[in-house]
């Protein structure tokens, strides 16, 4: 580069060679299909699954535990006998209306597979609405028991819908 004593800045050479880049660069921008702009995310955190949510599969969509509101989840019975902590993941299947209707389990031991289930099976949800409709979804959760307390506790992931 060749700059003159006391000249301050680029050469005259290098601005016309980043202005021809940017007009190339644009023009390549202007050629290209163009991409759907996502719109904004809104306030209610349950109104759409995010970006990576897979497609729905029979009608039901999967979606991350923590999208959905819960009206009433059941606390699980403790199994007599149980002498160490132990976690149920379940897939819980709700209706458009949040209504239960399918507990399969994910990674859960036989000893507390019935309580976590019957817990599951009578806990309500909030209706989970994708642009401005109701739609079944399927969401993976985490019981937790331990010797002397069941209380539910959510864990983060994904659940894929069979």
């Amino acid at each position: 580069m060749n700059v003159a004593a006391g000249q301050t800045g680029y050469p005259l050479g290098m601005l016309a060679l980043s202005a021809v880049l940017i007009a190339l660069a644009a023009a390549r921008a202007s050629d290209a299909p163009s991409a759907a702009i996502p719109a904004p995310p809104s306030s209610s955190p349950a109104s759409a699954p995010p970006a990576s949510t897979p497609p729905p599969r029979d009608g039901v969509r999967p979606v991350y535990w923590a999208d959905v509101r819960a009206r009433h989840v059941a606390p699980p019975a403790v199994p007599d006998g149980l002498s160490a902590p132990t976690d149920c993941a379940l897939r819980v299947t709700i209706d458009a209306a949040g209504v239960v209707t399918h507990v399969d389990p994910e990674d859960c031991p036989g000893t507390v597979l019935d309580a976590a289930r019957n817990a599951a099976l009578v806990s309500t949800f909030e209706p989970y609405v994708v642009t401005g409709r109701a739609v079944p979804v399927a969401f993976t959760y985490r019981y937790h028991f331990g010797p002397s307390t069941a209380s539910p506790a959510p864990v983060a992931g994904w659940t894929e819908v069979r």
